[in-house]
């Protein structure tokens, strides 16, 4: 990819808030070069198309530069090649460590080489282009990473968060033309540049979205936000990890990426309980939150998983719509759900009324009983998938190029298998974590 094109990318990615990726895949459907994205909004359509003639320049370049597959940078990525980020974790009652694996593609072994692989304290990967980033948790820092012919990573920057008062992040959103990171402990919001690495800006939640319910203290779970209309959209919610206590609605709230975040009021929907999981969206540009009862749903018979929406048009939850998951799937709790199909269905991984059921709340998640299924989010239809009943799979998204995956246990949290879920319900083991690991994420650089 030329550098005018990286910039027209860039320049996308900032107009509609989409991430780099996203754009690059736009400017690619729009020379034929690949499928149009389906799940984009009407208005990154026509952002997208207004770059159309800078496009046609961009492209023609491309076609020149690339030659006999000239170097994306020193020591980098030839600007024809691709590599995947694959992090794993291993960890230990004395460690916990991320391992990042640069591969060429998956392999036919479906083995992971450890004495490649790059080890880091615990923290999470993300990747913007041909750049791959390193959120450390232990040090509070973010690292920059190229990726050499020789399929390794050498650092090309870093920034430590700890001068802003960060005590931990999140993984690195990029939705935003300037990307961001959440402390989950002190609720503040650090953008930055990516190119220099340095801090753009940091931005405090307010105190009045942070009152008290129930005893509980409010917070932004900033994992990871979908992106309508140039603004963020996230879960809020009133939680207690510890004694497993949660305000049992779903709260939504966003702020426009065209600056430092300025929160709206949050909306809230009593008719499902706390959304742990991801917030994410459709082609018709709505809003779905996932509510969950993850504490002890077994103790509260007949308590709530179920899917809300927000409206396309206004920031409301449509009063008409609501999807009954255990309903759907014939189970008496879900374990976790994921989108896929560009948003039109669920992954979800549940305990079924005919099957064990865990002796008591411990055992909700590691009883190896979970069923898989795909929920299609407009009829309610399930269709299970053929993979082993298990313990409960992915922790965090998991997914690629558009296509969902799902970390299958071979034994009792051990030697997960990254298994790919095509929206047709059909499967392909694809790589193991090997021997007490397991996926925490998978990317492409570009």
């Amino acid at each position: 990819m030329t550098n005018k094109k990286k910039r027209l990318a860039r320049d996308l990615s900032k107009k509609t808030g989409i991430s780099y990726q996203a754009a690059v895949n736009v400017l690619n459907a729009l020379t034929g070069r690949a499928s149009f994205p389906a799940s984009l909004s009407r208005a990154t359509v026509l952002a997208a198309m207004s770059l159309s003639a800078a496009l046609t320049v961009a492209c023609g370049d491309d076609e020149g530069a690339s030659g006999s597959g000239g170097s994306g940078g020193a020591g980098g990525l030839p600007t024809s090649s691709e590599a995947l980020i694959v992090t794993t974790r291993l960890r230990s009652p004395e460690s916990d460590f991320a391992y990042l694996h640069v591969l060429e593609s998956f392999p036919a072994n479906r083995q992971l080489d450890y004495s490649r692989a790059l080890e880091r304290e615990i923290g999470y990967t993300s990747v913007d282009g041909e750049f791959v980033y390193f959120v450390d948790r232990t040090d509070v820092s973010i690292t920059k990473y190229e990726v050499t012919e020789e399929l390794q990573l050498r650092e090309v920057g870093r920034m430590s968060l700890q001068g802003v008062g960060f005590q931990g992040a999140w993984e690195i959103q990029w939705h935003a033309g300037t990307p961001y990171v959440l402390d989950p402990f002190s609720q503040d919001i650090v953008r930055f540049d990516p190119d220099s690495m340095t801090i753009v800006d940091t931005t405090a939640v307010p105190p009045e979205f942070l009152v008290e319910r129930d005893g509980l203290n409010a917070g932004v779970m900033g994992y990871r936000g979908v992106v309508r209309d140039g603004r963020m959209w996230f879960n809020w919610a009133w939680v207690d990890y510890v004694d497993f206590r949660s305000v049992s609605e779903v709260t939504m709230s966003s702020f426009p990426l065209d600056g430092p975040p300025v929160f709206a009021e949050p909306i809230s929907d009593a008719r499902c309980p706390f959304n742990g999981s991801f917030p994410f969206s459709d082609p018709e540009d709505y809003i779905y939150a996932v509510g969950l009862s993850l504490w002890d749903p077994l103790a509260t018979p007949n308590s709530p998983s179920c899917v809300l929406r927000v409206l396309p048009d206004r920031p409301e939850f449509d009063p008409e719509y609501e999807l009954d998951l255990l309903a759907a799937t014939n189970s008496v709790a879900v374990g976790g759900a994921w989108p896929t199909d560009q948003g039109r269905k669920l992954l979800v991984q549940y305990l079924a009324v005919d099957g064990p059921k865990p002796a008591d709340a411990s055992e909700f998640y590691s009883i190896p009983e979970y069923r898989t299924a795909l929920v299609d989010l407009a009829t309610g239809d399930s269709v299970d998938v053929d993979v082993p009943k298990a313990t409960i799979g992915n922790w965090f998204p998991l997914d690629l190029d558009g296509e969902t995956f799902l970390q299958v246990y071979v034994e009792q949290f051990d030697n997960a298998e990254l298994t790919r879920v095509r929206p047709d319900g059909s499967t392909e083991a694809l790589l193991e974590a090997g021997s007490g690991a397991d996926f925490l994420s998978v990317h492409r650089v570009r």
